[in-house]
């Protein structure tokens, strides 16, 4: 009975209220005090909490890059934007900061808002994003390039014979569709901009999903059927190409599979993942990472 007792006391509202005050008070002069940041100029409300930043980019709609703007007139150029960030506007310190010699590891906390941590462009450590970018460093050389000049011109060339197509319209032409990486936009009459709005609106989401861990995930879970049902028709076309996407990937998976070693067919990106010296798990299939590895 004695020990019943105590075990109430012990977990009573007052306690737990007690508890939960200390350990944010701490929290708080740690931050503000003793944190190897502490010693730079900015908010203190965020030096205390992330809920700082999270307020303009999810209820002020992605407006904390202005804030940070204003900061840096407030308090010079190097400020610190959160507990656990700084942010430098100092043209001197360019260099230093982005040495292409050096090593380094990306923002793990940003780039986990994507929920595609498998994708090159979203992995954080140095060496694993070394190794993720070492089978694609050839398709991006300079030779390379200058080898698909062709298509690039074929594309340009497209391009302006659509847009001679305006002239003396009077029509509205959104440029920034008609330029935007997608298979096949020249080829539509609006440049598929419902894509572009839905892929400039999924800004919003990956605001929300930073900030909340879960978001992305649960997000995740849904059936793409049952969003095709209640969505508008942008964000209908964007799930038809994620059904696009992952056919076609999963189809040239195949292929490869059944292939000859010695067939001399044009190797894609996924060959040579598929024949690094890349661990098994990242040679996995994942609708996220085949969208922005």
């Amino acid at each position: 009975m004695y020990q019943m007792d105590s075990l109430s006391t012990l977990l009573s509202l007052q306690n737990i209220t007690a508890t939960i005050i200390v350990y944010f008070g701490s929290l708080t002069f740690y931050r503000l005090f003793l944190h190897p940041l502490a010693r730079f100029p900015g908010p203190k409300l965020a030096a205390i909490t992330r809920y700082y930043e999270a307020y303009y980019d999810i209820v002020q709609n992605g407006q904390y890059i202005f804030k940070i703007a204003e900061m840096h007139k407030k308090y010079g150029p190097i400020i610190r934007i959160s507990p656990y960030e700084l942010h430098v506007i100092d043209p001197a310190l360019f260099e230093k900061l982005y040495r292409q010699n050096e090593r380094w590891h990306k923002y793990g906390w940003a780039l986990d808002g994507f929920s595609a941590g498998g994708a090159t462009i979203c992995t954080a450590d140095h060496d694993v994003h070394k190794a993720r970018c070492l089978p694609l460093n050839a398709f991006f050389s300079n030779v390379q390039v200058a080898n698909k000049q062709y298509l690039i011109r074929r594309g340009v060339q497209k391009f302006c014979d659509r847009i001679s197509q305006f002239t003396g319209s009077q029509q509205t032409v959104y440029l920034g569709a008609a330029t935007r990486p997608s298979l096949g936009i020249l080829d539509k009459e609006d440049f598929d901009v419902g894509m572009t709005n839905v892929l400039q609106g999924s800004g919003h989401i990956w605001r929300i999903t930073k900030h909340i861990t879960w978001f992305g995930p649960t997000m995740k879970l849904i059936p793409l059927d049952w969003v095709m049902k209640v969505a508008d028709d942008g964000t209908k076309a964007f799930f038809r190409y994620l059904k696009e996407t992952t056919y076609d990937t999963k189809e040239l998976l195949a292929a490869i599979a059944l292939s000859d070693p010695n067939d001399k067919t044009p190797r894609t990106i996924v060959h040579e993942i598929l024949d690094s010296s890349l661990p098994a798990k990242d040679k996995k299939f994942d609708l996220n990472v085949s969208l922005m590895t």
